[in-house]
Formats: structure tokens, C-alpha cells, sequence
């Protein structure tokens, strides 16, 4: 702990003690960790993932039925479904008037820390509960099964994320959002000393703890909102974030074996694919494949509109459980065609797969 205190800027002092009181609660922790610590077999969360982008590829198709089927599918071997995927099931069979997988999917819903205001509200939702009186359910639903969510996730390590977030946001508005624009002929020295500060954070605290613990996403600390009005998606994106701040600029060789770690967390079920191939791609961006080798393209971050490459893309997709380019690209559309449903036609029920407005 001495070496650590010796590291710490004086002016970042004061936050870091917050930071490293919360870091030594988690250390202490009793809590366990794995997110597939009720499961005695272990999780193949790439096949969970597969199932789930046939469960959407139904939804482009407006095959709700089987939609449905392959969610049920995807969610009966795994313990903690991502929240955003059983949002969509539980809308799906409201959609399809299955009011026994409704009541299912409601209580599994909760337990991944949904509140009662995320259900009420989607028109979908809000009609159909209204419909088939099921609001003393929802809420006797929601009374039992929230404890569970605010059980399973660890309240120390989210606090200890939140406060790293905290010190990199701090800095990152002191040094490339104000002192750079204020003083534009230096804005190469300041990107270089906030860089530094990140890179504290991501080496000295963030990666430590996931090499400890695991990769501190959805299924450790809970879903995050995104978004502007703070409802259109449910996930944690806050280590992605940080992660991006750290990879603004190429570093040296020791930035490459964190990759690894990445991939061996979203097989672990803690890190999120898509989050895994956002950190990648922008790594690419950012030049880091020159210093990396092996880093190859996923196409999820500014997306490469070359179709002649999405074969190439797809194939390394497939490998960490992401649909395919094109159907990528449909939900997209997608989205774009329910936005201006809501917007020209107030058209407002729609099964969301969390892309924008749909």
C-alpha cells in the first residue's frame, strides 16, 4: 500500500484516498464475484450470445414466435441474463399475449434491475399490463425479486469504479475540454499530461482489479443508462469509456497484453462483446496496431461501410458472439424507421432491441 500512496499526485491526494478506501472495502469483500457462482457447470456466455442475435435476427423478421422461443433458449442455462435482453423478451411476449412467459420474463426482468418505471413506462408494456390487470403483479413481482438483483451485484466495486470514473473525468474536463480549448497552442502538452493521469488509473487501479476480481461490467456492478433522455439502452459503459480515454494514445508494448485479459473476461461472461470489439476497433483507429500485433478488425466502432470486407469482419464476429455486419446494420435501420414512426405517425409500440428508439 506504501508504493501505491507514493505514486499519487498531490493534487489528485484527496480523490485518490476516497478512491483507495473504497478499493480496500472490495479487497475485503465477502462477496463472490463470478457471475456464474450459482452455477455448478460452466457458462458458455459466446452461445448465450448466439442465441440471442437469433433471437433478434426473428425480430428483423417479425417472427415474434420463434423470436421468443430462442430467448427462452438463450436464458435457461445462464443465471444472469443481460438486462437489455430480457427487456426485449418480456416486450415480445406481450406482443404475443403469452401472459404465463409475460409474468416469467417480468420477475427474471427485475432480478436484473429494471424498475417498475422501466416497464411503465413503454407503451407496449404500459398497455398490456393495463389490458390483463397485472399491476398489483408487477408489483409484488418487483417487491420480491429486486433484493435479488441488489444481492448479486457487488456495491463496493461499483463505488470503486465510480470513483476512478470520477478522478478521469475530472481531468479529462480540466486539461482537453477546458485548458485546450482555452490555450489551443498547447493543446499537444496538455492531452500529454492528462494521458498520463489516465494511464495511472487504467495501470495502477482499473486493470488490477480486473485481473483480481474480473472485468467490473453488468453482471458485477449493474446496468448503466445511456443515452440521452438516460432510457435507451440498459448496460454499464463506464470501464469502456475509461478504457477509450486510455487508448486516445498509443502507448508502448505493456498496453498489448491487456487485450488478452479483455477477451478471456467477455468468455468469462464479465466483459460484453461488443464492448470487447468497441475497444479493439478504436485501438486500431488510434494506430495501436502498430505497435500490437494480431489486432484485427471487428467493425463495431465507426463502422467500415466496404462490404467487400464483411465476410472478413463476420467471421471474426462470430468468434466472440456478435451478429453478422448486415444484420448489424438492419437493426440500425431499424431503429431509424421506428424514430420517425414515434416522431411523424406517434406510432409508439414497438419491440425494442435497444437501437435508438427501437
Amino acid at each position: 500500500m506504501n508504493q501505491i500512496l507514493q505514486k499519487i499526485n498531490k493534487r489528485n491526494k484527496k480523490l485518490m484516498f476516497l478512491v483507495l478506501g473504497v478499493l480496500l472495502v472490495v479487497a475485503m469483500s465477502s462477496y463472490n464475484l463470478s457471475p456464474s457462482s450459482t452455477k455448478k457447470k460452466p457458462i458458455d456466455y459466446i452461445a448465450y450470445m448466439r442465441t440471442i442475435n437469433k433471437a433478434e435476427s426473428y425480430i428483423l423478421k417479425e417472427q415474434y414466435d420463434s423470436a421468443l422461443v430462442m430467448y427462452k433458449r438463450a436464458f435457461k442455462n445462464i443465471d444472469k441474463p443481460l438486462a437489455g435482453h430480457s427487456f426485449t423478451a418480456m416486450q415480445t411476449s406481450a406482443y404475443l399475449d403469452k401472459e404465463k412467459d409475460f409474468k416469467n420474463l417480468t420477475n427474471q426482468t427485475f432480478k436484473c434491475g429494471l424498475e417498475i418505471e422501466d416497464i411503465t413506462s413503454d407503451s407496449l408494456l404500459s398497455d398490456y399490463i393495463r389490458t390483463h390487470k397485472l399491476n398489483d403483479f408487477l408489483h409484488s413481482s418487483y417487491k420480491k425479486n429486486n433484493p435479488v438483483y441488489k444481492n448479486r451485484i457487488n456495491i463496493s466495486l461499483k463505488d470503486s469504479i465510480i470513483k476512478l470514473a470520477q478522478w478521469d473525468s475530472k481531468w479529462k474536463r480540466y486539461y482537453t475540454d477546458s485548458l485546450s480549448k482555452v490555450h489551443p497552442e498547447k493543446e499537444e502538452l496538455y492531452k500529454y499530461q492528462y494521458d498520463t493521469i489516465v494511464s495511472e488509473i487504467v495501470e495502477d487501479y482499473l486493470i488490477p482489479i480486473i485481473e483480481k476480481y474480473g472485468y467490473p461490467g453488468e453482471r458485477m456492478i449493474g446496468h448503466g443508462r445511456t443515452g440521452i433522455t438516460g432510457r435507451s439502452s440498459y448496460r454499464s459503459i463506464t470501464v469502456r469509456n475509461l478504457l477509450m480515454h486510455y487508448y486516445g494514445i498509443p502507448k508502448t508494448q505493456k498496453q498489448c497484453r491487456y487485450n488478452s485479459l479483455f477477451l478471456n473476461e467477455v468468455y468469462k461472461g464479465n466483459m460484453s462483446p461488443r464492448d470487447y470489439a468497441t475497444i479493439i476497433d478504436f485501438q486500431i483507429r488510434k494506430r495501436a496496431d502498430t505497435i500490437c500485433s494480431n489486432l484485427k478488425l471487428f467493425n463495431e466502432h465507426h463502422i467500415v461501410t466496404d462490404t467487400t470486407k464483411y465476410k472478413e469482419y463476420n467471421i471474426r464476429r462470430e468468434t466472440i458472439g456478435l451478429e453478422p455486419m448486415e444484420e448489424k446494420i438492419a437493426k440500425y435501420k431499424r431503429g431509424q424507421e421506428i424514430c420517425r414512426k414515434i416522431r411523424k405517425e406517434k406510432k409508439y409500440k414497438h419491440v425494442k432491441l435497444f437501437y435508438w428508439c427501437g
